[in-house]
């Protein structure tokens, strides 16, 4: 069996995240372009982020808040 990860590996620096959850009314462009400069606002009102701490400051200024994501158990033993 071979694994092929050179799809799936990103690198500091290469994050680029456009986010629909955060998308705002294309009427709002200008106010949120004055509140938050160094966001960039796709046509469609979806915020572009280009890093990971970007897109965590900017949801912490607009009172969003990330829970932590639930886990479950797999059922299985540890075997010593």
């Amino acid at each position: 069996m071979r694994w092929d990860l050179s799809g799936h590996c990103h690198f500091r620096g290469d994050y680029e995240h456009t986010s629909d959850a955060l998308a705002i009314h294309p009427d709002d462009i200008p106010e949120h372009r004055a509140k938050f400069p160094n966001v960039d606002i796709l046509p469609d009102g979806r915020p572009r982020f280009t890093s990971v701490r970007q897109q965590q400051r900017y949801s912490e200024a607009c009172g969003f808040t990330k829970r932590a994501q639930k886990t479950r158990s797999l059922g299985r033993k540890r075997i010593a």
